[in-house]
């Protein structure tokens, strides 16, 4: 996973791939009622705790490793 996505991005992200993409709206209101009524069907099929496999320690090692790269 790339640095610097948030948790907010993810959730957005994921959202947008399932309920956003595609489609269009005659109104802002429109778009705001299409989401109030698909968030929660999206927590029930969709939502789930993200594993994090980028650590501390790892992301330490990359930059290392890449700062050594461009000396």
């Amino acid at each position: 996973m790339p640095p610097g996505l948030n948790q907010a991005e993810l959730l957005n992200n994921a959202f947008s791939y399932h309920y956003l993409k595609r489609r269009s709206w005659r109104s802002r209101q429109e778009l705001i009622d299409h989401i109030e009524a698909a968030w929660p069907e999206y927590n029930q099929l969709y939502a789930h705790p993200f594993q994090w496999t980028w650590t501390n320690q790892k992301m330490r090692r990359w930059f290392a490793k890449h700062a050594s790269d461009q000396a």
